[in-house]
């Protein structure tokens, strides 16, 4: 039998149905009503209009996420909408507007133009990380468009793809621009993540960068790692965060759930300075301050006020030139975890991670993290010198016997490459049993 050609219904009418939508979208510039039409009837409407409706038409009256879906497409490779709450349309104006600011040129573009896109777009725009941002913006003008819906903002100064063009000069914040974001946090009452990896922030800048954090009481996530705060930062950072404790949370200044000070070139004063902060903070639950220089002096006071620290979830102290001279106090942090808020001591810490990877602890340190964790075991390796001397398969079988008389507080502790024993590192494995957590 003959199979049916196109040209056997060229003299058919079209439905009703399709004649109406045929006009929506040929008409839809000038007259863009989708009011009243069923969720189907729309869909298939947006999913024929074209990709290049005016920014502003399309953001007032187009709220399907088939639509944005495409045009975002259309335009980026493999776009991540998990990261942008889920939402094409919100995905879609963040990475505009992202690659309108990583792109303008104030010789080449309008200021204005850039300010009316910024306000525009704010009604949608909750997360904004700039990769670069060569022009230098006056970052307190953006936030001021953007209104008080901006949750999440990342930013590194610089230039990409400068190939033989390279200067040093061109990368990191200079003072105007961390004196305009410090003046843009004073007044930003929306703001709860600040990224500032790599930012090129040395003391003096880190000092003024706090200055505007002293009255921002929003940001709750600060990532300051992979700069040069040294010392004199700490202590600013410092201040900061032994503030909020000072007022009780309410006087003014940032309640800091997570803090990443990771490379950062921190010595012992800084640690010392930090740890007297950590034990007031009211809501601090990461820190983060690997990869630095604070040697056992530093790591033994932030060890010693994390234990008072009730809220702290997660302390990071990995790469930091420790020694075996750390580990009592690492040991006594593990043992007021156990107690947690039903120690009988009043209060205690809640500490559920603690990372000292990459330190010269030794092999003495393995039984005396493993008596912390598991007191009172009578397992051999779990309490004296032997720990498990007398033979590997004993290592591995007291981990499994003293399971159940594990720390309950502590899930995780980080000692790869710190000299351990191998069936130490296999015991702790086994009896914290959860991986590390990389997330700030």
């Amino acid at each position: 039998m003959r199979q049916p050609h196109e040209a056997d219904f060229a003299g058919f009418v079209p439905s009703l149905r399709d004649a109406a939508m045929h006009c929506v979208l040929v008409h839809f510039e000038a007259s863009p009503r989708l009011a009243g039409l069923s969720a189907a009837d729309v869909d298939a409407i947006c999913s024929r209009l074209p990709l290049d409706l005016d920014l502003e038409l399309a953001g007032q009256r187009v709220h399907s996420e088939l639509y944005w879906r495409r045009r975002a497409l259309a335009r980026w490779r493999h776009p991540a909408v998990e990261a942008h709450g889920g939402s094409w349309k919100r995905l879609w104006f963040e990475l505009n507007l992202q690659d309108a600011l990583e792109a303008f040129d104030p010789a080449a573009s309008s200021l204005d133009e850039l300010r009316r896109l910024a306000t525009f777009s704010a009604r949608w725009v909750r997360s904004l990380t700039l990769r670069q941002l060569p022009s230098r913006l006056d970052l307190a003008a953006l936030l001021d468009c953007l209104g008080h819906d901006l949750a999440s903002l990342s930013v590194r100064w610089g230039m990409g793809q400068v190939g033989m063009d390279y200067a040093p000069a061109l990368f990191g914040a200079r003072l105007h621009d961390v004196r305009c974001l410090a003046r843009a946090l004073e007044r930003t009452r929306g703001l709860c993540r600040l990224d500032l990896r790599g930012a090129g922030l040395d003391c003096d800048r880190t000092r003024l960068l706090c200055g505007g954090l002293a009255d921002c009481a929003t940001v709750t996530h600060l990532d300051l790692s992979a700069n040069r705060v040294g010392d004199r930062g700490c202590r600013a950072v410092a201040r900061v965060l032994g503030a909020a404790g000072a007022g009780g949370g309410s006087g003014g200044g940032p309640c800091l759930v997570a803090l990443s000070l990771a490379d950062n070139a921190i010595h012992c004063e800084g640690a010392r300075a930090l740890a007297r902060a950590v034990a007031s903070a009211p809501a601090l639950e990461r820190l983060d301050v690997s990869q630095n220089l604070v040697g056992d002096d530093g790591a033994v006071a932030l060890l010693a006020h994390a234990a008072g620290a009730s809220r702290l979830r997660v302390l990071r102290l990995g790469s930091n030139l420790l020694t075996a001279e750390s580990v009592p106090a690492a040991r006594d942090l593990i043992l007021s975890s156990a107690g947690g808020e039903g120690d009988a001591r009043g209060g205690g810490s809640r500490l559920r991670e603690l990372c000292l990877r990459c330190n010269a602890l030794g092999e003495g340190a393995g039984p005396v993290l493993l008596g912390a964790l598991a007191p009172g075991s009578a397992v051999p390796g779990f309490g004296g010198g032997a720990s498990g001397r007398g033979g590997g398969g004993g290592g591995g079988g007291g981990a499994d016997g003293a399971a159940a008389a594990a720390t309950p507080g502590l899930r995780v502790l980080g000692v790869a490459r710190c000299g351990l024993a191998a069936h130490d590192e296999i015991a702790i494995a086994e009896l914290t049993g959860e991986r590390e957590d990389t997330s700030l």
